[in-house]
């Protein structure tokens, strides 16, 4: 009887921890490699720094240890590197990635390099 009782009452438990539950995608970042042009105001370079970047459509993008600003969002294909889709407007970005399914490369512009990633986005809405 107690297991009868615990098999009908835990799908409503399930159901309200998935709908309460915040969506976030985490995805690996590294600076695009920087050419002649893309030299930092000191003049220095820095090759294959890796940013850990979490996507939240309540908090938006943070990307830990990187104090610069995004000032694009860009969606490639993963394989020719074509620009698919870009964004001036985070909260634009966002509803995209969370809406879309597939493999993309993400681009992210910021104030020095761009900062790339890939992710595979499984989205059933």
């Amino acid at each position: 009887m107690r297991q009868l009782l615990l098999l009908l009452i835990l799908p409503f438990f399930m159901a309200a921890y998935s709908v309460t539950e915040e969506p976030n995608i985490e995805i690996i970042l590294y600076e695009e490699e920087p050419t002649d042009e893309d030299i930092d105001p000191e003049g220095k370079r820095s090759f294959n720094t890796f940013f850990l970047c979490n996507m939240d459509q309540q908090k938006g993008v943070t990307i830990s240890n990187y104090n610069g600003s995004l000032i694009g969002y860009v969606i490639e294909d993963p394989q020719s590197e074509t620009v698919l889709i870009s964004f001036t407007e985070e909260e634009d970005f966002l509803d995209f990635i969370f809406s879309y399914t597939g493999e993309v490369r993400i681009r992210l512009l910021t104030d020095y390099y761009p900062l790339v990633g890939y992710i595979r986005l499984n989205n059933q809405k």
